[in-house]
């Protein structure tokens, strides 16, 4: 059985960005969200980011959006023969 940690990242605005009708959205990665997004969307850069160091329980809160790291809990799968 695997015990790796699974996580995501959910990037939830103040208000919803034009073209979209969702406040929350959600990605892997940090990065992913600048794939969907563009920077002035978010606020802030993918650099920012990674300088604030978003992870759980530490979020960054901009003028936009708050970005957060949370966990991920899965079934842990069966070894097969």
């Amino acid at each position: 059985m695997s015990n790796i940690e699974y996580y995501a990242y959910e990037v939830r605005f103040h208000e919803a960005p034009e073209g979209h009708k969702e406040r929350s959205h959600y990605f892997f990665s940090l990065a992913a969200i600048f794939d969907h997004f563009t920077p002035s969307e978010v606020g802030c850069s993918v650099q920012t980011l990674y300088r604030t160091g978003v992870r759980e329980g530490r979020k960054y809160e901009g003028r936009r959006c708050v970005v957060r790291r949370f966990r991920i809990y899965r079934k842990p799968q069966r070894e097969r023969a």
